[in-house]
């Protein structure tokens, strides 16, 4: 077996191990520059998450048939709905303006939307209902063929209405879905004085 010759010089020995610290440091520490780099591809890696976290937010709608297709309205204009029944018809009105229905004691116009939106037409079955939406100042009904329920729509996922639905309909969708989906924009719907009928009584 070999021996350790002398003493071992442990101030020798932490000098050698501080030198090798600092030069492990200067390797491995990045520049100035490459920090700023690194930071900015941490911040920039970052917005694109969070911008592709607020895309994929989802927001409730409420879905209906007409016509053989399926419309969503927001479910904050949304009143209540109610089955189609004893609508009296109003004399000297627009076609698209179905009649009236009495409900909580106020008589609300019925907005035909078929004939608003030159759409296919049928009579009225017990699946025909009528979905009242309201804002501050208006109030009125749309006839549906059938209420389908709650559905989860990603706001990215509605894209802006194609050319090829320039008919009347237009002008009341905000977009249409992936799904083939037509988002109406209930606040133009009730701000449109072609809606709106005074003097009901």
């Amino acid at each position: 077996m070999s021996s350790v010759s002398g003493a071992i010089d442990w101030e020798a020995l932490k000098q050698q191990l501080r030198h090798s610290q600092h030069v492990l440091s200067e390797e491995f520490s990045p520049s100035p520059e490459m920090t700023n780099r690194l930071l900015k591809e941490r911040a920039k890696t970052l917005a694109t998450v969070q911008e592709d976290l607020q895309e994929r937010t989802s927001k409730d709608w409420l879905l209906f048939l007409i016509a053989g297709e399926v419309y969503a309205v927001p479910p904050e204009y949304v009143v209540t709905v109610i089955p189609a029944r004893q609508i009296a018809p109003i004399p000297c009105t627009p076609s698209h303006i179905m009649g009236v229905v009495s409900y909580m004691g106020r008589m609300v116009s019925i907005v035909d939307l078929r004939v608003l939106f030159k759409l296919p037409q049928k009579g009225l079955t017990d699946r025909n209902s009528l979905l009242i939406i309201a804002e501050e100042t208006m109030e009125f009904g749309l006839l549906t063929d059938q209420v389908i329920g709650m559905h989860a729509i990603y706001e990215n996922d509605i894209l802006p209405t194609p050319e090829y639905l320039g008919g009347p309909q237009s002008d009341y969708l905000y977009g249409i879905t992936s799904s083939q989906y037509a988002v109406l924009d209930a606040a133009r719907l009730l701000a449109d004085p072609k809606l709106i009928v005074n003097a009901l009584g």
